[in-house]
């Protein structure tokens, strides 16, 4: 689902892993650039992970880039056939490179990407559990002025299908509330309870559990594996 740090916890392999390196293209900023400059994309992405190995080549929004042969355009299809031929290669001449690619929406790939062989391993990145949601608040705010009445286990109750992000800029528009509350008073302002529950009402979860089916289905489809 959106929001959940799929990027992010690529980065924080990447950063784990000193000795390797990390390629990392977005598969939406490729598919603006015209076929030519994306299937010459894909190929130097490639080549430069072979000419570094051990490599990893991460594509964030793949479903941007390799659409679904069956209702893309003739120019999602050549880009499609082109990242197959680049992995298919790399059986045989990229033993120490590692392919990982994220997407919001898996309904939408080319059925050929998930074939064993290509992506071969599935991993649902769920949104935050409840005791996650608690480490969430309590760490977005731990340099805010907050009140005394803060309780991080009413946030987290109130906030099921709340993702990362979503946590993450409810804390900020209330940092930047009591700023500003600040600024015009002339005095310290605390965040209270009510303030975060105020923000809570007003933002609507990246992940709730309407939205979750979907990704649920996909899992059941093809398995985690």
């Amino acid at each position: 689902p959106p929001g959940t740090g799929k990027t992010m916890l690529m980065r924080a392999v990447s950063y784990e892993l000193g000795g390797v390196h990390f390629i990392s293209i977005s598969g939406t900023d490729l598919s603006k650039s015209g076929l030519e400059n994306a299937i010459n994309s894909v190929k130097e992405t490639f080549d430069s992970a072979k000419e570094n190995e051990p490599s990893i080549i991460f594509i964030d929004e793949i479903d941007a880039l390799v659409p679904s042969r069956d209702s893309s355009q003739e120019i999602g299809t050549q880009i499609v056939s082109q990242l197959l031929e680049e992995m298919d290669r790399l059986k045989d001449e990229g033993e120490n490179i590692v392919v990982v690619a994220a997407t919001n929406r898996p309904d939408t790939l080319d059925p050929a990407l998930l074939r064993p062989g290509r992506f071969d391993k599935l991993i649902y990145v769920p949104p935050p559990e409840r005791e996650d949601r608690v480490a969430l608040f309590k760490e977005y705010l731990s340099k805010a002025p907050v009140g005394n009445d803060i309780d991080y286990e009413k946030l987290a109750d109130a906030t099921p299908g709340y993702t990362g992000a979503d946590i993450a800029n409810i804390c900020r528009q209330a940092k930047m509330n009591a700023l500003e509350s600040a600024v015009n008073t002339g005095e310290e302002v605390q965040i209270s309870m009510q303030d975060l529950m105020d923000l809570i009402k007003a933002t609507r979860p990246s992940a709730p559990s309407s939205i979750l089916s979907r990704y649920l289905m996909f899992i059941s489809r093809y398995g985690k594996r």
